[in-house]
């Protein structure tokens, strides 16, 4: 027979499958013998499986939030180099503007030089005649 205050422990040790082959068969044959110890196995099992499977969903629900997660995370990257892409984009674009505008400038300005020295020439060597 299973004292009192030992009940507990030898029931958690049994449903956790701890007990040596002695008290295995003592466990055992209390839970043929007394229908109130067989109720409490009964009921301890049942919560340790209702734990067990609170447990397990819990995991589960934290898993689906990583997937989440990590799904919500690629589209931050997806947008972070779409963007990325149209900043390269857009400096080329004003790097080739800024270089021909120099050149269209450097040009008129070379126009503009030429054309006021032989300005100038012609009209040097107009007062000299």
């Amino acid at each position: 027979m299973i004292l009192p205050e030992e009940k507990e422990s030898m029931v958690e040790d049994y449903l956790m499958g701890r007990l040596d082959l002695l008290e295995l068969e003592m466990v055992e044959k209390e839970i043929i013998t007394n229908p109130e110890f067989y109720k409490y196995v009964k009921l301890q099992r049942n919560m340790m499986l209702g734990i067990q499977e609170f447990k397990k969903q819990e995991l589960k629900d934290k898993l689906n939030k990583i997937d989440v997660n990590k799904k919500n995370l690629f589209d931050v990257y997806r947008v972070k180099f779409i963007i990325s892409q149209y900043s390269v984009a857009a400096s080329v674009i004003i790097i080739l503007a800024i270089t021909f505008s120099i050149l269209v400038l450097s040009n008129k300005a070379t126009d503009t030089d030429s054309r006021v020295s032989k300005l100038a020439y012609s009209n040097v060597t107009n007062t000299d005649m």
